[in-house]
């Protein structure tokens, strides 16, 4: 007999967990992303004022600055007005729980004692209430932090001290659900909180920004600030290496003329270091410069003559950077230390040239004029005819190309240049023998490759023969 109670009770439950899943996929979206007030890079924003961009509305005199002098990431920030408060806000997602984290960046020389900075949290509604910080220059000559949550008035200092001139990350979190609390993170360290009751189940919805005026005309410093954000992570710039000094397109008279040239985004952990050189226009190297690096931006500066650039004209910068792979091929080592340089593609964004024009170089192979040319040579037109000049345009970069290797072919071969482009062509070698030495393995050791030479050789001696036999009147 069927039990129907157990399979009603059965069906019921199922359901019952089919709902649940069904509702806390629906909540969990809500629970994810709902987490912080806005998120804001300053990318997007006209070099100026701050206030009247994106939302932000200015609450002083005068507002912050966007600026391209000092970023975390992409290709603007903020800076204050040390001369003038500065006050700006933004209204976002009302959240009683949350976290919002900045970049700050204090001066690399000392200011004022006490000149500060602060970022608060808010209600819009309310902005005497919040949960924020203030950084500051401190009489240590380092700068600090302290949480502060008004309308308390007490600051709570954070317990360590950190340097000027670089960027620090600042998370501010907030739960004013039941016994309000407002924490402060900077950088890797804990976490510093304090109860604020007068935030008790409020909506905080508005970042604030306020910086203060510096009355002390003769030590004026910036605050700089930037990448507003749940989190704080920030996206490695993409590997890149570019021309600096001089500008791109310079006239070069001198090969002592300073060269410098940047990098970023080029992981050590990763890559051992850079190599740069130029590149004529037919494709002719320089001598490379191999640098080591120990960090992923850098800046590398030497002189044009580092190079060994020997012939006038348009010279364009290549830059890759390299590292140490595995050389195998399955199981098998294809040099003898099993590893080999590799290297990125080019690297060098944007495009880079310079144009040497120096005294007694000759210059890069150019075919001659074609009309000068054709006017010494052909009989039978006063002028070049248009399909004459087709054909003259169509080869004559073959011909370029063809006269600039054949000059350089007289040079001697460097040889890290030779192993590069040789090294395909001698990998068949190690490569080969490994497949002998398996089909060798395979016939039990029978020695089939010797054989093999033999009959060829035996084939080449009665080609011979037949070749003497048929053509000389001796062996007939």
């Amino acid at each position: 007999m069927e039990n129907t109670t157990f399979n009603r009770k059965t069906t019921i439950f199922g359901i019952s967990c089919l709902l649940l899943t069904i509702f806390l996929l629906f909540l969990t979206p809500i629970c994810i992303f709902a987490t912080t007030i806005f998120e804001d890079t300053f990318n997007n924003y006209d070099l100026g004022d701050l206030g009247g961009q994106g939302g932000w509305i200015k609450t002083g005199a005068y507002s912050l600055q966007v600026s391209d002098e000092e970023k975390v990431e992409g290709s603007k920030g903020l800076k204050s007005l040390p001369e003038n408060e500065t006050g700006d806000k933004k209204e976002g997602t009302p959240l009683q729980s949350g976290q919002s984290v900045i970049w700050v960046k204090y001066p690399s020389t000392n200011g004022v004692f006490g000149y500060g900075t602060t970022f608060l949290i808010v209600k819009g509604t309310d902005p005497t209430k919040g949960c924020g910080f203030r950084w500051y220059q401190h009489s240590t000559g380092y700068v600090r932090f302290a949480l502060y949550s008004p309308p308390l008035t007490s600051w709570w200092e954070y317990p360590d001290t950190f340097e000027n001139g670089v960027w620090h990350k600042v998370a501010v979190q907030w739960n004013t659900a039941g016994n309000a609390q407002c924490s402060i993170k900077v950088d890797d360290g804990d976490w510093l909180t304090s109860n604020n009751y007068h935030l008790n189940d409020l909506d905080l919805d508005t970042i604030k920004l306020v910086s203060d005026k510096n009355s002390n005309a003769g030590n004026r410093k910036l605050h700089f600030l930037d990448y507003i954000s749940e989190d704080g992570e920030l996206t490695p710039p993409p590997a890149r290496i570019w021309g600096e000094v001089p500008s791109s397109g310079t006239t070069i008279t001198d090969l002592n003329t300073t060269f410098s040239a940047k990098w970023e985004g080029i992981d050590p952990e990763i890559y051992d270091g850079i190599v740069l050189y130029f590149q004529n226009s037919r494709g002719i190297n320089s001598k490379p410069l191999y640098l080591e690096i120990e960090t992923a931006t850098g800046t590398i500066e030497t002189n044009f003559s580092d190079f060994d650039l020997d012939k006038n004209g348009n010279w364009f910068l290549r830059g890759f950077a390299y590292y140490e792979g595995l050389d195998v091929y399955g199981d098998l080592y294809l040099t003898p230390k099993g590893y080999i340089q590799k290297y990125t593609k080019n690297l060098v964004s944007p495009d880079y040239y310079i144009d040497l024009d120096i005294e007694g170089l000759e210059e890069v192979f150019e075919m001659e004029n074609f009309g000068a040319w054709y006017s010494e040579n052909v009989e039978e037109f006063d002028e070049p005819t248009p399909t004459f000049s087709q054909v003259a345009d169509f080869f004559t970069p073959i011909f370029n190309k063809t006269g600039e290797f054949s000059k350089e072919i007289e040079k001697i071969v460097e040889v890290s240049d030779a192993y590069d482009k040789g090294y395909t062509l001698g990998a068949i070698f190690p490569l080969a023998e490994s497949h002998f030495g398996i089909i060798k393995y395979f016939t039990g050791g029978f020695p089939l490759f010797e054989m093999i030479g033999i009959l060829l050789i035996l084939m080449l001696l009665v080609i011979l023969i037949k070749i003497l036999m048929k053509f000389v009147p001796f062996f007939h």
